[in-house]
């Protein structure tokens, strides 16, 4: 009975490891497939140098860190306000300022990262860098949306 047990376990665990071997070489071959990374969007637009392109990955690099750790901040402080609900012992105004603060810092990093980024440009790609943030600012935040097609009324 004990060896017949002990057979059962062995099956189960070959079974398992063979599911997870399969898993970790379908995600391999996945990354072989993507190949190389896609141009940065702004990079791309204003058709940097090599040189400028370095510096651009440089500041980009940096910002992306610096907004990861204030979105990082913002995320444990909103879970303190919400997870707050039922505990009328912690300050929700004091909470509130605090997320405000850090969305107001995060403003001012993504300003002043462009601002950099705009300082390697030439006179022609501020042109064209002012024209993009220009249609970046009408359109809002966010992803591009599509606008929405409503069929025609029935009574039409």
């Amino acid at each position: 009975m004990k060896k017949k047990g002990l057979y059962i376990l062995l099956i189960l665990l070959l079974a398992v490891n063979t599911v997870l071997l399969a898993l970790i070489i379908k995600d391999v071959n996945n990354d072989e497939k993507k190949g190389p990374p896609k141009p940065h969007f702004l990079s791309k637009e204003l058709q940097f140098t090599e040189k400028q392109e370095r510096e651009f990955k440089r500041l980009d690099s940096e910002h992306r860190n610096r907004m990861m750790a204030i979105d990082d901040e913002l995320g444990k402080l909103r879970n303190q306000l919400f997870n707050s609900l039922s505990d009328s012992s912690v300050s929700k105004e004091s909470l509130s300022v605090k997320i405000g603060e850090l969305t107001s810092k995060r403003d001012v990093e993504l300003f002043g990262f462009f601002k950099q980024v705009r300082e390697i440009c030439d006179s022609d790609q501020k042109i064209k860098f002012d024209q993009i943030i220009e249609k970046a600012i009408q359109r809002g935040p966010g992803p591009p949306r599509k606008p929405k097609r409503r069929p025609p009324p029935e009574n039409f």
